[in-house]
């Protein structure tokens, strides 16, 4: 599989190219997407 490839065919490569210069805007958008997702009670396996 190779995802760089499946990237740029639907678009996104525009993310892929920000998140491979800025680590750090990664970090940052992770942590609001996951945020999100507790908040709306997802379930994540305890073990």
């Amino acid at each position: 599989m190779n995802l760089y490839w499946e990237c740029v065919g639907f678009g996104d490569i525009k993310w892929v190219t920000l998140y491979a210069k800025d680590d750090e805007a990664f970090f940052k958008d992770f942590a609001v997407a996951f945020g999100k997702l507790l908040e709306l009670g997802v379930p994540f396996p305890t073990a």
